[in-house]
């Protein structure tokens, strides 16, 4: 395939940084207090700190390119935009930009392989990563919150946007439609999970995997036609369906002949295109293409302090 369209069906998380393999955490919580303690699972994982503060200040971010840590602004939006992929070399999560004070945004690369100890031979094997569980939670003073009616901190993750995707082998740049539906609309966490939990400053972690995973197709651009004669438009709709019989005795789109010309039928359409066309399901969003980016919008109301989690998995 020499181009992609993708319609694309997921929410993303903020921005993560690592700090490489070497800092990667065993935890080591037993499974049954992870409910009582403060929520995250056990296992190998990489820590992100999302850090809010006062981009009003005259440069008040001087961080360098790397670390563990990214800083956006502590009330309003911030934009966080991440990349990975099959061909990411490194086996380290960089916050190649970690301040939003100059552009409003913080960027990192999450790597997709991982260096894991093999006690068989002694040495560290490259594993490539399937994809990441994801958990997250809100930590920091509690009470700055301006908007919430109790005054809680609390920070906002908005559904992600694909900014570029490209694959070497199979296409170069992609070819994207914005009319997605989303897995989700967005994830919201409060310093206190509820009013009458203000004393005891409870802060569980949560799953955020989802908004992290991607459900729709991949498409070779070739298909994207318009009809003939038609200009090409960087989507896949009906009028990219040839026209044919597809039962009705007269030329139409209508593929699953239903008397009706709609998305049914692209969907219909491009599950007879195997070699152009791939449905991924609820798929980790850089295993997609072998180069991705995306970015999101964080609304922060006063938290100084989101910590994640990611936690490889492999096939």
């Amino acid at each position: 395939m020499k181009g992609k369209r993708i319609a694309w069906a997921f929410a993303v998380l903020a921005m993560l940084s690592l700090i490489g393999f070497s800092s990667v955490a065993l935890a080591g919580k037993p499974a049954d207090v992870i409910a009582k303690s403060n929520g995250f699972p056990s296992g190998m994982h990489f820590n992100l700190n999302i850090h809010g503060q006062d981009l009003s200040l005259d440069d008040p971010c001087t961080h360098e390119p790397g670390g563990n840590s990214v800083f956006i602004d502590l009330y309003g939006m911030s934009v966080i935009q991440y990349q990975s992929g099959k061909k990411i070399a490194t086996t380290e999560l960089t916050a190649v930009d970690p301040c939003a004070s100059d552009d409003g945004k913080v960027a990192v690369q999450l790597p997709s392989k991982v260096q894991v100890y093999n006690e068989s031979t002694g040495l560290y094997d490259l594993v490539p990563v399937a994809g990441y569980t994801v958990y997250g939670r809100i930590l920091g003073k509690p009470g700055n919150g301006r908007d919430d009616p109790d005054g809680r901190s609390n920070i906002l993750f908005s559904p992600n946007r694909v900014v570029s995707v490209s694959d070497e082998e199979l296409f170069g740049l992609g070819l994207i439609t914005w009319n997605a539906i989303y897995a989700d609309g967005g994830d919201a966490y409060y310093r206190f999970e509820a009013p009458d939990e203000k004393a005891k400053g409870n802060s569980k972690a949560r799953n955020m995997t989802p908004l992290f995973q991607f459900t729709g197709w991949v498409v070779d651009s070739i298909l994207d036609t318009n009809g003939p004669g038609g200009v090409p438009d960087g989507a896949i709709t009906i009028l990219d369906v040839p026209l044919a019989d597809y039962g009705s005795g007269m030329p139409s789109r209508d593929f699953n002949n239903d008397g009706v010309e709609d998305d049914a039928d692209v969907e219909a359409w491009l599950a007879t295109q195997s070699s152009l066309a791939t449905e991924y399901v609820a798929e980790w969003v850089f295993n997609i293409a072998d180069f991705v980016v995306t970015e999101g919008d964080i609304t922060n109301d006063g938290t100084r302090l989101f910590q994640v989690r990611f936690y490889p998995y492999f096939d």
